[in-house]
């Protein structure tokens, strides 16, 4: 048979198999170091009887991983007086991060579509050398629920240090703020990056 005289018609259906394949059909391409969101890929679909189809690189990975994403971190550069016997909204007035520009004004809101399951959390440093009780509450819409929400009430021991974090189910348009009240006696919340922060992040599922 003269070369370059097979054509596909004269070639059975599923005749070309692994063994009568050459390995250079793949070795033989060039290497690539990247791949595009249009380029397509050769898969084999199980629910149709193994058949080969193709399939955009985006489309592929569209359900492979994924990011923890809204997420912000923000803290006080500059210490906060709490005064006695009344709440007062905690600042936190530099970010770190805030991946969808979800954190203003001492608030984090939920973005449009991001609903789901978020760790939340926050970190406090008195720069009180005084004992004092206090209670910190996060507010979402401005209300507490005790389903939903947390509420920590503590004795400070001087120079004391408080984290807590927890996961909650959010939906789009929930907003997250942190309040304190100081039972007694003025005092100072330190304003440093590793002593008061505030942040979130929306957990992969």
């Amino acid at each position: 048979m003269a070369i370059d005289k097979v054509t596909s018609a004269s070639i059975a259906d599923g005749a070309v198999s692994a063994d009568t394949l050459t390995s250079t059909a793949i070795t033989g391409q060039t290497a690539e170091t990247s791949i595009a969101d249009d380029d397509l890929i050769l898969l084999s679909d199980t629910s149709a009887s193994a058949a080969l189809k193709k399939m955009t690189r985006s489309n592929f990975v569209s359900g492979i991983g994924g990011t923890m994403t809204p997420a912000f971190h923000a803290y006080n550069n500059s210490d906060q007086t709490i005064a006695h016997a009344t709440e007062t909204q905690l600042i936190f007035n530099t970010e770190i991060y805030d991946t969808d520009s979800a954190f203003a004004s001492n608030t984090f809101t939920v973005p449009s579509g991001k609903g789901g399951r978020y760790f939340i959390y926050f970190r406090l440093g008195f720069a009180s050398g005084t004992d004092f009780t206090y209670q910190i509450t996060l507010k979402i819409n401005d209300s507490y629920n005790a389903d939903s929400g947390f509420r920590v009430n503590q004795l400070n021991d001087y120079y004391d240090n408080h984290f807590s974090g927890q996961v909650m189910n959010l939906s789009a348009g929930d907003t997250l703020k942190l309040y304190i009240y100081a039972g007694n006696g003025g005092h100072n919340i330190s304003g440093t990056e590793n002593r008061a922060n505030f942040g979130a992040y929306k957990i992969i599922e």
